[in-house]
């Protein structure tokens, strides 16, 4: 029997029970054949697996590289989207998401990002609207009340970012150049180049950083080291564990 993650059991259980209940409202079946099954749910895993985590100098390396890669701006335009995912620890759809009216993005010091939607790529054909990805509620996260740090480092790259390529219509600092959603396939393979060019053939053809979303459970990896629920301790732990020096970070 095929093995699948606690989340891929949970999603395809959820579709499998809509078309049962469908089923049943059109007479074509009088129960609900899962209901005499017992096989337990897989759980699903705590802990973030250490073979994917990079460290805090390959994830600048990396980050750094990936204005090499694709076509024109291509590469250089998305720099700024990987930085958000390991700094700040968003999904690529949240990231995808962010306006420049939801950064606070001071000169100095630490900003903070403040968001409650997401955008996940969702071919047209699949919309009411005919548009790619339409914005919705943040996972697991209250609507209007998404607020995460945004480090030094992370406000340099955001305001970099605007300066060179400002945002779309609607604020939103990733786009294309006819305004549609960024592909998620797009990102993907700026990432994948990106990993080739920096790591070593060993650790290429590792689970090292695979994933763009890799690039989150290295935030988290790092910061879960470091927060202990009192803010300026946190971010100096934060500061530490990254390696600048006080001067960077203030």
């Amino acid at each position: 029997m095929e093995q699948f993650s606690a989340n891929a059991y949970r999603n395809k259980m959820k579709g499998l029970s809509g078309a049962i209940k469908y089923a049943i409202e059109l007479g074509h079946l009088s129960a609900n054949p899962l209901d005499r099954i017992t096989k337990s749910a897989p759980r699903k895993g705590t802990t973030i697996d250490r073979r994917v985590v990079v460290n805090p100098v390959q994830a600048r390396k990396l980050i750094e590289a990936v204005k090499e890669q694709g076509r024109g701006r291509t590469g250089a335009h998305m720099t700024a989207f990987f930085a958000i995912l390991y700094y700040a620890g968003l999904r690529p759809s949240e990231a995808l998401a962010l306006r420049a009216q939801d950064c606070t993005l001071p000169k100095k010091g630490w900003g903070e990002l403040c968001f409650a939607e997401s955008s996940p790529y969702t071919d047209k054909a699949w919309t009411n609207d005919g548009g790619y990805s339409p914005r919705k509620a943040l996972k697991h996260r209250p609507k209007d009340q998404s607020r995460v740090p945004a480090c030094p480092d992370l406000v340099r790259i955001l305001r970099v970012h605007l300066a060179e390529y400002g945002t779309a219509e609607d604020g939103r600092l990733y786009a294309r150049d006819d305004g549609e959603k960024i592909r998620s396939a797009t990102y993907a393979k700026i990432w994948a180049d990106t990993r080739r060019d920096v790591l070593t053939k060993v650790q290429y053809d590792s689970p090292l950083g695979k994933r763009p979303y890799d690039l989150r459970h290295a935030c988290v990896s790092t910061y879960a080291k470091c927060v202990d629920g009192q803010e300026a301790l946190a971010r100096e732990r934060i500061e530490r564990a990254l390696g600048w020096k006080d001067d960077e970070a203030s």
